[in-house]
């Protein structure tokens, strides 16, 4: 009977390493799950990120675009500014001329 007792003893043991087991085993199920939700939402992170780039380099290409459009208006603007200011310069003259002669 010693043997009897013996193996219950065993059986015992071995109930109680396999119940830790288990309840491992469903510790680290439930972190796996959890590593996967905080990868799922980092994915989500970049994909929203990535997102966000895109729409920052659209605005820098209008910009620069827009930008461009301002300098060549601005030089065409300059442009324009200094031939009226050489007609006005050349009305003047004439004035004076005309006024030197009516003198």
């Amino acid at each position: 009977m010693v043997a009897v007792g013996e193996i219950a003893k065993i059986m015992e043991e071995v109930s109680r390493i396999t119940t830790a087991i288990a309840s491992a085993i469903e510790e680290q199920e439930a972190v796996t799950e959890e590593i996967a939700s905080s990868v799922s939402r980092a994915a989500d992170g970049t994909t929203a990120l990535s997102r966000t780039v895109d729409d920052v380099a659209g605005a820098i290409r209008t910009t620069r675009t827009t930008a461009q459009g301002f300098a060549g208006a601005s030089e065409e603007l300059s442009s324009q500014a200094i031939s009226l200011a050489n007609e006005i310069r050349s009305f003047v003259e004439d004035l004076r001329n005309q006024a030197t002669r009516a003198a």
